[in-house]
Parts: C-alpha cells; sequence; structure tokens
C-alpha cells in the first residue's frame, strides 16, 4: 500500500497543482478520453485503499475533461485531506476545496496549455457588462484589459474584447471632457497608464486624483480592489519614508522602506531608499568623524603640538579627502610651523583617485524613459501612430523597459482595430 507524506496547506494545493501539470503533459489524449463514472469509481476504491496518489491523478484528469463533475471534486477534496492526514477514510462526500481552489486546478491547466480559461474570460466579461449598466466605465475598461492580459487568448476573442474596449473607451472621453478643467490631466493620465499595461504608475495617479476630487465613487471602487489597495499603501508608506529621509529621521525612515518592501520586494524605489539612507548615516558618521579630529586638531595646535595636529589632520582627511576645511587647518599648522620642507617632513594630502567609466553601451534607460513618456501624452491624445514611434524608441534606447514594451503592444492593437 503506497501512502504519501504529510503536507502543510500551501504544499497540499502545490501538490494537486504540480499533478495536474504532470498529466497535462498528455493533453491531447485527455481530451478524447471521455469522462465517466467509472474512472470516479475506481478513484475511490483506490482512496479505500489508501492510494491517494493515483486516485489524485485520475480525479485531476477528470477534473480536467469536466471541471464542473461534483463527485469528482468532492473525492478529490477527500483524497488530499487523507493523503495529508495518513488516515483511514470515514466519508467520502465531504469537499474542503473552496470554489477558488476548485476553479484554480483547471485554470492552471488552461496556463500550462498556454490558452485562456474560458470561465476567467467568462467573469470578466460578466463583471465588465454589469459595470457599463451602471455606467462605470473605468471598471469595465479594466475588465476588458485583464481579459487582454491573458496569455494564450485566440484570436477571435481579443479581437471581440478590442471591440468592446474601444466602446467603453469612447464613454471614458466623454467623461474626461465633461470634468472640470482641472481634473482632466490626472484623469486623462491615469486612464493612459491604465490602457498601456503601467497598472501601478496609474494606481498611483488615481490616489492623487482621488485626494484631490474625493466625490469621484468609481474611482474610489477602483482603488478598493485589492491589487490597488496594496499599491496604493506601498506609494505612501514610500512618501513617508522618503520625507522621513529628509527630515534626517534615519530611524522611521529605516521601518517604512522596510514596511514597503515587505509588501513588495521587487519595489526598486524602496531598495534604493534603504541604499540612500546607509549613505546618509555613513556620511553623518564621517561627518561626527571629522569634527572630532578637527577639534582634538585645533586644541593640539593651541598647545604648540603642531605635528601631532598635523598627525590628527590626517587621520581627518582618511574619513573625507575632499574637506576644504580640512585642508585649510592643515595649511594653517605647516605656516605656524616656520620651517622649510627640507627639514620638516610635511603632511602629503593624500590624492583621490579618479575612476574610469570603461562601461560603453548603446543602452541609455534616461532616454528610454523620456520616449515613454512622450508616447504616453499622444497615446493621451488618441495620436497612436506618435504614440507608437516613441515606445518604438523607447525600446530602442532600453531594451528591457517593460512598461514600454506592454505599451507598444496595446498601441499596436489600437492602430489594427482604427
Amino acid at each position: 500500500m503506497r501512502t504519501a507524506p504529510a503536507l502543510g496547506g500551501t504544499s497540499m494545493k502545490r501538490m494537486i497543482w504540480s499533478i495536474t501539470l504532470l498529466i497535462l503533459a498528455c493533453a491531447s489524449a485527455l481530451r478524447s478520453s471521455p469522462v465517466s463514472d467509472r474512472q470516479v469509481s475506481v478513484a475511490r476504491q483506490l482512496i479505500m485503499k489508501g492510494d491517494y496518489v493515483r486516485a489524485t491523478e485520475i480525479l485531476t484528469q477528470v477534473l480536467w475533461t469536466a471541471p464542473t463533475n461534483k463527485k469528482a471534486k468532492a473525492l478529490l477534496s477527500r483524497s488530499v485531506r487523507m493523503m495529508n492526514a495518513k488516515n483511514s477514510p470515514e466519508s467520502l462526500d465531504e469537499a474542503d476545496l473552496t470554489l477558488d481552489e476548485r476553479a484554480g486546478i483547471v485554470s492552471q491547466a488552461y496556463r500550462y496549455l498556454k490558452k485562456a480559461s474560458p470561465n476567467v474570460i467568462q467573469n470578466y466579461f460578466k463583471d465588465a457588462r454589469q459595470h457599463e449598466r451602471r455606467q462605470l466605465f473605468i471598471l469595465a475598461a479594466r475588465s476588458y484589459l485583464q481579459v487582454l492580459a491573458l496569455s494564450g487568448l485566440s484570436l477571435e476573442m481579443k479581437y471581440e474584447t478590442e471591440k468592446e474596449l474601444r466602446k467603453v473607451d469612447k464613454k471614458i472621453d466623454l467623461k474626461i471632457e465633461s470634468m472640470p478643467q482641472s481634473y482632466r490631466s490626472i484623469y486623462r493620465d491615469a486612464f493612459t497608464l491604465m490602457s498601456v499595461g503601467d497598472w501601478r504608475v496609474a494606481v498611483e495617479r488615481w490616489d492623487e486624483y482621488v485626494r484631490s476630487n474625493p466625490h469621484d465613487g468609481e474611482i474610489k471602487k477602483l482603488l478598493s480592489q485589492p491589487d490597488a489597495e496594496k499599491i496604493v499603501s506601498e506609494a505612501r508608506l514610500l512618501a513617508e519614508a522618503n520625507s522621513a529621509l529628509i527630515m534626517d529621521d534615519f530611524s522611521k525612515a529605516e521601518k517604512l522602506f522596510k514596511k514597503t518592501i515587505e509588501l513588495n520586494p521587487e519595489r526598486q524605489e524602496a531598495i534604493k531608499g534603504l541604499e540612500t539612507l546607509d549613505d546618509k548615516i555613513n556620511q553623518k558618521k564621517r561627518g561626527e568623524a571629522v569634527s572630532g579630529y578637527m577639534r582634538k586638531a585645533t586644541q593640539q595646535a593651541a598647545a604648540g603640538e603642531n605635528l601631532k595636529a598635523l598627525e590628527t589632520l590626517y587621520g581627518a582627511m582618511k574619513e573625507d579627502p575632499t574637506n576644504p576645511q580640512i585642508i585649510s587647518i592643515i595649511q594653517e599648522v605647516h605656516k605656524n610651523l616656520k620651517v622649510n620642507q627640507g627639514t620638516v617632513n610635511f603632511v602629503r594630502i593624500p590624492e583621490l583617485k579618479q575612476e574610469r567609466d570603461v562601461v560603453q553601451s548603446v543602452r541609455d534607460p534616461a532616454q528610454g524613459e523620456t520616449h515613454y513618456q512622450k508616447g504616453l501624452v499622444y497615446y493621451g491624445l488618441r495620436k497612436f501612430s506618435e504614440a507608437a514611434g516613441e515606445w518604438q524608441q523607447a525600446v530602442k534606447f532600453d531594451p528591457v523597459n517593460q512598461k514600454a514594451i506592454r505599451a507598444l503592444e496595446r498601441v499596436k492593437s489600437d492602430l489594427r482595430t482604427e
């Protein structure tokens, strides 16, 4: 009798998905296999024998070909539970997986096949049309854009989605034109960023907009979505951290930067913020050390201990070689010695090493960002050809600029449907 080791909740789900991917290696065979009660019956017998791995494999096959098979769902849930507990089955009708977890198995299968799940597409379209009926066009556009972001989307579905998105875009344009002048620019910027796939910056702009216009219920609802809430939290933590850094409140800044990284380990602004914080802390320490050396050297010079003062100032120079005040004091101490260079060994001011930049590359991220921003302006004005030109230049100067790459893909779709 085969048994499997105990698994935690997360590991349990990973086990399900891993087995699913294994089965999908023969996906063509699976699609042609009929779903029958016999497969479910075999799985039930395997569970009774304690062979949960094979039972899970069979039930995953059934759910792949028939995602709504209730018996298979219940048995799969029980099989995973028993695999985890290493216990004898008591009842095989209890279902432990949530609806989202069950749907996740099938969605994972579609992703493996690089095809968009029909259930996922259907849900996005359902949400979009509900938003349209309520005249929440930004939310509707967001749902359609989420469909377009799915991998493996068929050409027919892509065309249908872009057609619906274009209708919504026109209604959003009308809304923007009817808005007070003070709100138009930031609203248009945020909508443009969302359209080209720069969701994080779009959310930050929406957050900025809603703070000046808190009565816009649709945007507040958009920002209440979990992924948007996370972005807003990151942005506000980051702003507070930078303010603390400017005020030299190093402890608070460090805490806030680290909290931002906990929310998003890839947030470059927070990572660079910590680097800047370290530089400022080290700079402050060097400054305090230099001040200490200079006070001591001044006292030594006043006591006539000029050579000792020079030695102390040399220590200060090692901390801060370019400090003009240190150099000035050294020169003054030398004058006080009133001797010739041949009689007294003068302290040599350390020479600064000049580092050469030997890295030569055609890559210019700053120039690429400039073209990206210009493209956003053109896109916001619905000048798609000009936007495409700018984003092509952005990718040329910075081939790894994902924002520009996504934006270029978006505008090419717009040009095709014009």
